[in-house]
């Protein structure tokens, strides 16, 4: 576990550092590195990329927006929690994908509350799949995964740059990621909530831009699946 804290606030990081280092379920091995501008995060990154990142909103170099953004375009699965003293940037974070808020003066119980948080959906985001076809075996992370559907009796295992194919059955892979952030919206598609750009009465937009139908016997519990899966990874 890599975590790294950006807040051109002294005070403000080690602070946060010393929360995060009392958290009970942080592992052993994690490392925690501070950053005092965006622009070193960033590269940082790069090179070796936090599975989790505190980014100060307001830092006079770059701001924590930028340094968002320019990490987004990269890296769609690093968790980014927004620390900042106003809430008037709420609307603005949906544009990097920002994982949660933590407010200024924060307490040690919501850096914890947080840390779990991010712990469960980084467990979630790693958890491998794989599909077995003709002697060959596809590992892929479930977050690759856009959706899955059933055609001419194969599994296809859809992600960002190709299809994966295997026997097998729709209703075992629905079992096997429904706590994995994957819902069966209809008897032929299972698909990864994370990856919904969009939801317009019975139609799903994800990112690939695939348009997928509800089942009408789906469509309350696919909208309640979806709002608790929103409620639980994002803000």
């Amino acid at each position: 576990m890599r975590i790294a804290i950006c807040d051109d606030e002294c005070t403000f990081r080690e602070k946060l550092s010393k929360a995060i280092k009392t958290y009970g379920e942080l592992p052993a091995d994690a490392i925690i590195d501070e950053f005092s501008d965006g622009q070193s995060l960033v590269e940082a990154h790069k090179e070796k990329p936090f599975n989790t990142i505190f980014l100060d909103i307001e830092m006079s170099e770059m701001s924590g927006m930028e340094a968002g953004a320019m990490i987004r375009r990269f890296d769609r699965e690093v968790i980014i929690i927004l620390v900042t003293g106003h809430e008037s940037f709420m609307k603005d974070s949906f544009k990097i994908e920002v994982f949660d808020f933590i407010t200024k003066p924060y307490e040690e119980l919501e850096i914890h509350e947080v840390l779990e948080r991010a712990f469960r959906k980084h467990q979630d985001l790693h958890y491998i799949v794989e599909l077995n076809w003709k002697g060959n075996t596809a590992s892929l992370k479930a977050s690759e995964i856009i959706y899955i559907m059933i055609e001419d009796r194969h599994i296809v295992a859809v992600t960002e740059d190709k299809e994966h194919r295997c026997l097998g059955k729709l209703d075992y892979y629905e079992k096997l990621l429904s706590k994995y952030g994957f819902f069966r919206c209809h008897k032929s598609y299972i698909v990864n909530l994370d990856m919904i750009r969009s939801v317009k009465g019975k139609i799903i937009t994800l990112s690939n831009n695939t348009v997928i139908n509800i089942s009408q016997s789906k469509k309350n519990e696919f909208l309640g699946a979806y709002s608790e899966f929103i409620a639980k990874y994002r803000i």
